[in-house]
């Protein structure tokens, strides 16, 4: 038998996310999705109060999911952190926005996203966020 190293990493960690445990990720495509209303290369958005070893697993478990689409070879892990607040889990409340946004934007969830149809922006998420950071983040990743 022959054994061979291939030449791109599967994975790769950086420093910044041992810094944060409660955070909110994004799995990126290489190529854009096609959804309802636009394409976007955001396949789904997570978050984890567990730190990076729930990335990972969620990478794990979403990487046949996410890369059976034509054209699909690579994915990305981007991480969106937040100032944490008193008594509010903030974490929780970016992921939403996220994916809020996202609804409003392309009419569906990210492609691996279970929760998030009936999402609406609420007075809630605008007392911490405002739709054009959101919206910012999300332009990152536009197709």
């Amino acid at each position: 038998m022959k054994a061979r190293l291939h030449s791109t990493a599967v994975m790769a960690v950086n420093r910044k996310v041992l810094e944060h445990q409660r955070v909110v990720y994004l799995l990126v495509a290489n190529r854009p999705i096609k959804y309802r209303h636009g394409k976007s290369r955001i396949a789904y958005i997570g978050t984890t109060s567990k730190g990076l070893a729930r990335v990972a697993t969620s990478v794990a478990f979403r990487a046949q999911a996410i890369l059976s689409g034509y054209g699909l070879s690579t994915m990305e892990v981007h991480m969106v952190t937040c100032p944490p607040q008193r008594n509010v889990r903030t974490w929780i409340l970016l992921e939403r926005a996220l994916i809020c946004q996202f609804v409003q934007w392309f009419w569906e969830p990210p492609k691996c996203n279970a929760q998030g149809k009936n999402l609406r922006w609420t007075p809630k998420l605008d007392r911490y966020f405002t739709k054009k950071v959101i919206d910012d983040i999300l332009t990152e990743f536009d197709g």
